[in-house]
């Protein structure tokens, strides 16, 4: 790499901050942050938080890495790792796996998490390609760079959901090399949830299938749903694997995701004398044994009763915006079941405001726990007030 013609300024950082301007700082953007996420109506996050002062003081004051393989003994003491397996316990029994038959732990990101449902994948199936809706997460093309995989784009519905007829067919022209098929549960803009006995059914003709499920949002309200809206969507629905996102619907203020995998799929990798000579199975030696501990406090306070009642509210509460949004004539709708609520894009000012996406003509909003009826009384009556002419400058 050529030298900079000139000396670049050195960094801010470089020198201390006198007094307590870093922590100055860092109390206006969460400031910042708290106001906006008042209005969050667009993005699929959870921002409910209830953790104290007094707790979070307490856990930022140590260092909690759950280093090595998540079942392994801890072999510094400064992980969570108990905590980290009773939320994979938890979450597998909802997926509809025996825990005891389930590998699991928690990774940064649900597209990380995918990236390893797909290598799981591979390991079985060498030669196989990977088959993925067009209305799939946009990480899912990078993560099957990364791996070297075949790629093979299967179209979505118009509704989201992903035609297994498409599927079939793509199937039939590649026989007997397997298929290794991403399907999602919530797909990013309809909510749509992609029909897992069905795309395993579809995919059979390639020959042996390795079925990832993405449940990084719609998992949890799939699984916990009313009858007849609740349906399988993970190992229930024949899943190998499984994604479900920490930060989403159950609101853990550090990103993360629950990866989960039949055990008998799981292969550890080399093992490291540093953490035990145990050998590890992730894809990360190191994991935030922080977020466990939030993760599972949520749910030790929920129980299952609590996070029933609390997607109750959010289908409530998605209904409840359907019909507002209805009655202003954007054409609003959802799948049974969803909290994904798609509505025609509204004035770029109204979706700045309350952070809501467009793609291919088509807005949505999403009910999260924290949205209530007043929030979205609010966003209608938004909806309601004269805006400039795109362009304009008033």
């Amino acid at each position: 790499m050529p030298a900079p013609a000139t000396r670049p300024a050195i960094p801010r950082l470089a020198q201390p901050m006198a007094g307590d301007l870093a922590d100055a700082e860092l109390l206006t953007l969460a400031q910042e942050v708290r106001a906006t996420q008042q209005r969050l109506l667009g993005f699929p996050a959870n921002t409910r938080l209830d953790h104290s002062a007094d707790l979070a003081a307490s856990l930022l004051g140590v260092l909690l890495n759950n280093v090595g393989d998540p079942q392994a003994p801890d072999p510094y003491g400064m992980g969570s790792k108990d905590f980290e397996q009773e939320v994979v316990e938890i979450l597998a029994w909802l997926a509809g796996a025996h825990p005891a038959d389930t590998y699991g732990y928690l990774a940064p990101s649900s597209s990380y998490g995918i990236g390893h449902g797909l290598k799981l994948g591979r390991d079985r199936l060498p030669d196989a390609p990977v088959y993925y809706s067009s209305a799939a997460h946009y990480a899912v093309p990078r993560q099957i760079d990364l791996l070297r995989m075949e790629a093979v784009q299967v179209p979505a519905l118009p509704d989201g959901r992903m035609d297994t007829i498409a599927l079939e067919r793509a199937c039939r022209a590649r026989p007997g090399r397997g298929a290794v098929v991403l399907a999602t549960i919530g797909t990013t803009m309809t909510g749509a949830i992609d029909p897992l006995p069905e795309i395993r059914r579809a995919a059979s003709p390639a020959g042996p299938v390795h079925l990832h499920a993405d449940g990084a949002l719609g998992g949890l309200v799939a699984a916990l749903a009313p009858p007849p809206e609740r349906r399988p969507w993970a190992f229930d629905g024949g899943a190998d694997s499984v994604t479900v996102s920490g930060h989403k619907f159950l609101g853990c203020p550090i990103p993360c995701a629950i990866v989960l995998a039949r055990k008998d799929l799981v292969r550890p990798a080399g093992q490291g004398e540093y953490v035990g000579n145990h050998r590890d199975a992730t894809l990360a030696c190191s994991r935030s044994g922080l977020a466990a501990i939030l993760l599972w406090r949520t749910l030790a306070r929920l129980g299952l009763g609590g996070l029933e009642k609390q997607v109750l509210g959010c289908l409530e509460v998605a209904d409840y915006a359907q019909q507002r949004l209805t009655e202003l004539g954007l054409h609003a709708w959802r799948h049974p079941g969803s909290i994904t609520v798609v509505l025609d894009p509204p004035p770029p000012e109204v979706r700045a405001r309350y952070s809501i996406p467009v793609e291919d003509g088509i807005a949505h909003i999403i009910a999260m726990p924290h949205v209530t009826p007043e929030l979205v009384d609010e966003f209608c009556d938004a909806l309601h007030q004269p805006h400039p002419p795109a362009g304009s400058r008033s």
